[in-house]
């Protein structure tokens, strides 16, 4: 995390964006690990990922979570679903699961991430992290937020009022409650993951949608905002390892697959993710 910029610290993460597998597992072996100075990075080998991706997922279970189907386009539940039969060919153990508490994750995300960013973001300038500060990108920042506020996103502005009205009203009572919530939340996806090697569901719960018009109403901004992050979300909170990948088309459109890990083991969700990738060739 040093030297980037800070929205919250329960959910404050960094991760690789890559055109394959491969590159994403050498990406993420040069960000992985303690780097001496954040106190959020766990003080632990980093493995080595380019070297543990290539096993296959012969033997291993996956688990496709029917609630991370529930609100998704027919054809993207096709697409993914599709995967299914993938991974059987590849030797890999496939079930439908349900984990109930997974449909509350967008609720339970929201508080610290709003509130939270309006928080420390905001009002808190960054701060609330032992280790090392980008003061000269703080202080420009709040310069340019005293002098331009309403160059700030649409969405973000509505993060800072809501932010500010429970400061003011509730004493930050939802914020701590959606964390004690996130307890249950992690809970939830961890006795999953004792039994499956990781946990399947669409990353996007519509293909890829247009970007909005100069024009486009207040509204139209949120939903599109908002209806995304459905599946995604979630593993902010509970800091699950996730990656997503292409997993076909429909219409022309890409359609992503999400595949989610243990705490610590993204080389499994990595593995998963690379024979995928090889036997899809798209």
């Amino acid at each position: 995390y040093s030297g980037a910029f800070s929205l919250e610290s329960s959910i404050d993460h960094l991760g690789p964006m890559a055109k394959t597998v491969d590159d994403c597992a050498l990406l993420l072996e040069v960000l992985a690990g303690s780097d001496g100075f954040d106190s959020r990075q766990r003080v632990r080998d980093v493995p080595s990922f380019t070297t543990q991706i290539d096993g296959g997922v012969a033997g291993l279970k996956i688990g496709f979570v029917d609630e991370g189907f529930t609100t998704c386009e027919a054809d993207v539940i096709k697409v993914v679903k599709a995967t299914i039969d993938i991974f059987k060919k590849a030797g890999a153990n496939v079930e439908e699961t349900s984990i109930p508490l997974h449909k509350y994750g967008q609720v339970i995300w929201s508080p610290p991430t709003l509130e939270g960013a309006y928080l420390q973001g905001i009002v808190g300038a960054n701060i609330g992290n032992k280790g090392f500060y980008p003061n000269s990108m703080m202080e420009h920042f709040k310069k340019s937020l005293k002098a331009r506020p309403h160059d700030l996103p649409m969405t973000f502005q509505l993060v800072s009022m809501w932010g500010e009205y429970t400061k003011r009203f509730y004493q930050s009572k939802h914020y701590g409650k959606a964390q004690n919530l996130n307890l249950a939340l992690t809970a939830a996806y961890d006795k999953s993951l004792e039994t499956y090697d990781v946990i399947v569901m669409p990353t996007l719960p519509f293909k890829a949608p247009r970007l909005p018009n100069a024009d486009t109403d207040l509204k139209g901004l949120l939903t599109e905002a908002l209806n995304m992050v459905y599946n995604t979300c979630p593993f902010d909170i509970t800091g699950h390892p996730a990656i997503s990948l292409n997993a076909g088309s429909s219409e022309g459109l890409p359609i992503g697959i999400m595949i989610v890990g243990r705490h610590n083991d993204d080389a499994t969700v990595l593995r998963v993710a690379k024979a995928l990738e090889s036997r899809l060739k798209l």
